[in-house]
């Protein structure tokens, strides 16, 4: 009947090669966007064509071809690939040009914006072919089984059998009368469909509508906090693009908020759920409890993300996964990490999520639950990075906390997140993805390769590290002074799941970036009352741990342990180590970053202690009883966040004990620097280049210091004037290095340099450090502009909202300064932004009250 058909097709027009051929096998249906459909035998869900042998014998396709290409017919040769008769079969369309036992793959994949595909005889004839449009995710397009000349769409693709229901077309997605977002009081939403004919149905449960959901049949009254889930439903058509908008009835607001709108079966069943315990599990990394939580298993969603003033930022599909190691199973609030796929349809986050980030696209992000700090402060993570921020050269993660709700129901606090990998690195660097070497814990590879570290660690450990060309060498591989700080860090915080873990680090063979760096991430153990008087400093140089798999084993040690027998080096981390007690841990500076982070999160405490406050993971092992229930009132809270301040009191005399003792040092003397006039040049103590409010601080006796003066156009280096007691010196070169024996003054002495004539110097945009810093009320901000045009500085809370606008005007280029009075603010961490043009830049400042 069908062959009858066909001929019959062919009379009155509707011809192809293939059919005027006559061919028994033929292209029968293909997805080029594979979402949630078959995987193949690498678990990876790749497009696929469907083959069909319409013949009455088996025939094998070894020396055949496929293509995607007209000007290439012959681009994939089949292998043996042989299908019966009257059957069907797959080929994997994964560009891996491969064969995996009797799966084929070919060397090209299919495009959802639509292309051609080509079936061609050994010959090179060809046999069939298909032209295809736009596809949608886990929509497959194929011969209509009742017309085989008509090429239509599937709702429910069926790979290795006959083609089931067909369509025609596409319902439109239906328009909502209410936008998603925060309202007071009842709401009347409207649902309007956009096809002639067509019913909508919907869901209030996050479950995707079908055609047996709630018809919609007229306004909807909303008196409490709803997620909407609509689609629109047609005679002959798929249903529409499903439409999702969170209505928030009455619901406080004190940070922005993510809603998270989900198949509940998803997250809490006992066999799909990834939120629980469950039935279908595997074990994790801390118990041997077999848990759902432990899988790594990837649920569909809707995201919604609105700014803290209410405005919308993302509302489209995406995938959310469980994260963590022992914290998913440990506590009671899980951790997500949210992903930006084609298949859900978009295939990035387009938003600027973190104000003081230049990324305004993100592939991925994470929505932590705090982790093994749930129980304490919720904030000693993202506190313990942001500090290093303005002093430190560090590579962190970007924060704010946000509230969470799941299918319309409060889920607390989470802290957004950035996810520290390759597209972190590209997107804070402006490296390629291609070019990163990202590896973490014993040089285990994440992305690209482990061959460079490995020849470098090698060399440390074979090499003498007190020979001068040995540590220069060392020196082009690695960014040594990054490395000092990134340990002076762990150490001085008492940081206890490191360095045997929570170890990360990167390069890129991209110019300029060709040298190992590390990451800081994971510091939920920082800071801790237990851990204020730990030596972390034997322990990140120890040689050996007794056999230990944790926190030091020799391997995580040894490139600090070498690299401190060269002086130099362990002149420059001790020195580093004082500057950083001068500044990054000076007691006032994180007292007032402590107070700033309480305040972020205390308006919305309460609401988050009543979701989840005094509770544990119902079975949690025996062995890990010393795990505590989350904190259950504001008090135990604020006790928690206390014992931060009180470890920033008592942890730097600690610190400099243990210095002192393992390096025999012989105390610490003051060292203050000055000039008649800072505009003048720039003073640098090593790399770190001096402020006047920096400027003087206590520095480690009898090691080597240097410091660096460098002149603005138009000014030169006069001398140093150096005053130790009774002693005066003075000398003229612009670096000079020295080591205390007493409190020391040093005075940079700049003057006009008469060798030019005067004449404007060339300036590149840039934004300075508020002097001063810390402040209170006011400080000052500089910033330069290369040319003239409009510029705005404005300042943000770390909420992401805008609390003042310093300039928004069109500037001349050249150097100006404009004052911020913070009077009617309170304490806590600001973010400052200067964009001028394309140009966008950010840095933070500290109002102490």
């Amino acid at each position: 009947m069908n062959r009858f058909l066909l001929i019959f097709l062919c009379v009155i027009g509707f011809t192809s090669q293939a059919i005027a051929q006559l061919p028994t096998v033929r292209i029968n249906e293909l997805v080029a966007s594979n979402g949630t459909g078959i995987r193949d035998s690498n678990g990876d869900r790749s497009d696929w064509i469907e083959i069909h042998n319409d013949g009455l014998t088996a025939i094998n396709l070894a020396g055949y071809f496929l293509t995607d290409s007209k000007e290439t017919p012959l681009k994939w040769i089949f292998p043996s690939f042989s299908i019966p008769a009257k059957s069907y079969r797959i080929v994997f369309a994964s560009s891996k040009n491969t064969v995996i036992g009797t799966e084929v793959h070919t060397n090209f994949a299919l495009s959802k914006g639509g292309e051609f595909v080509g079936l061609s005889s050994p010959t090179g004839a060809m046999i069939d072919s298909v032209t295809f449009g736009p596809q949608e995710t886990d929509i497959s397009y194929g011969r209509n089984p009742e017309l085989y000349s008509q090429w239509v769409f599937f709702a429910s693709p069926t790979p290795g059998s006959r083609n089931g229901q067909a369509f025609t077309g596409f319902a439109n997605a239906p328009r909502l009368s209410l936008l998603g977002g925060f309202y007071t009081g009842t709401q009347t939403l409207e649902m309007i469909p956009d096809g002639f004919g067509d019913q909508l149905r919907y869901t209030t449960d996050g479950t995707l509508p079908t055609a047996t959901s709630t018809l919609y049949t007229g306004p909807i009254a909303i008196t409490q906090t709803t997620a909407f889930r609509v689609a629109a439903f047609g005679t002959g058509k798929v249903p529409s693009d499903v439409v999702t908008h969170t209505y928030f009835i009455n619901e406080p607001v004190n940070m922005p908020v993510f809603s998270i709108v989900t198949d509940p079966d998803g997250l809490f069943s006992n066999q799909n759920g990834i939120y629980v315990t469950g039935t279908n599990g595997r074990r994790g990394d801390c118990d041997a409890t077999i848990r759902n939580v432990n899988q790594d298993w990837e649920r569909a969603i809707n995201l919604e993300f609105y700014e803290v003033d209410g405005s919308t930022a993302l509302n489209h599909g995406a995938g959310l996964k469980i994260m963590g190691g022992c914290s998913r199973t440990r506590y009671p609030q899980k951790s997500f990490s949210l992903h930006a796929r084609s298949m859900y349809g978009e295939g990035s986050f387009k938003y600027p999520l973190f104000p003081d980030r230049p990324m305004v696209r993100y592939e991925s992000f994470n929505l932590r639950s705090a982790a093994d700090d749930q129980v304490r402060t919720f904030f000693r993570d993202p506190f313990a990075q942001d500090l290093m921020k303005e002093f430190m050269d560090v590579d962190r993660g970007a924060y704010r906390p946000t509230v969470v709700y799941i299918n319309g129901v409060y889920w607390g606090i989470h802290n957004l997140r950035e996810r520290q990998n390759d597209h972190y690195l590209a997107g804070n660097y402006g490296v390629s993805i291609e070019s990163i070497d990202l590896l973490e814990k014993n040089a285990v590879v994440k992305e690209g390769s482990n061959t460079s570290f490995i020849a470098l660690r090698n060399y440390i450990q074979a090499q003498d590290m007190t020979n001068p060309v040995h540590y220069a060498y060392v020196k082009t591989q690695m960014d040594v002074d990054q490395f000092a700080e990134y340990h002076l860090a762990n150490i001085y915080t008492a940081e206890e799941d490191w360095p045997g873990n929570n170890l990360a680090f990167w390069r890129s063979s991209e110019p300029g970036h060709e040298r190992w760096r590390w990451i800081q991430f994971d510091r939920d153990h920082s800071y801790k009352m237990t851990q204020i008087d730990v030596n972390n400093l034997e322990m990140a140089t120890a040689e050996s741990c007794g056999g230990c798999a944790w926190p030091n084993p020799p391997w995580s040690t040894v490139i600090m342990r070498r690299l401190l027998t060269n002086n130099e080096f362990k002149n420059r981390f001790l020195q580093l180590f004082a500057f950083h007690l001068n500044t990054t841990y000076r007691v006032d500076r994180v007292i007032a970053v402590v107070d700033s982070f309480e305040t972020l999160l205390a308006a919305e405490m309460p609401r988050h202690i009543v979701k989840w406050g005094g509770q544990r993971v119902p079975d949690l092992p025996s062995s890990q009883s010393w795990v505590p229930a989350n904190f259950a009132t504001m008090e135990q809270w604020r006790t928690n966040v206390e014992e931060i301040r009180e470890f920033a009191r008592r942890r730097p005399a600690v610190a400099i004990a243990h210095l002192t003792t393992k390096f025999g040092l012989s105390g610490m003397s003051q060292l203050a620097v000055s000039t008649a006039d800072w505009s003048d040049g720039s003073i640098s103590l090593l790399h770190k280049r001096l402020r006047p409010d920096i400027a003087t601080g206590n520095y480690f006796n009898n090691v080597p210091i240097t410091l660096t003066a460098a002149p603005v156009h138009g000014r030169v280096f006069s001398h140093w004037q150096v005053r130790t007691g009774s002693s005066e010196q003075r000398y003229e070169t612009a670096t000079l290095t020295m080591a205390l024996s007493g409190n020391t003054q040093v005075d940079a002495v700049f003057s006009i340099d008469t060798s030019t004539e005067e004449r404007d110097a060339p300036f590149a945009t840039a934004l300075a450090q508020n002097f001063p810093n810390p402040f209170n009320p006011s400080t000052v901000v500089g910033f330069q502009l290369s040319v003239t045009g409009r510029a705005r500085l404005s300042v943000y809370d770390l909420l992401g909202r805008e609390v003042a606008v310093l300039v928004d005007d069109v500037l001349p280029s050249g150097e100006h300064q404009v004052r911020f009075d913070a009077d009617g603010l309170s304490s806590g961490v600001y973010i400052y932004r200067l964009t001028a043009g394309s140009d966008v830049f950010t840095k933070r400042m500290t109002l102490v009250k």
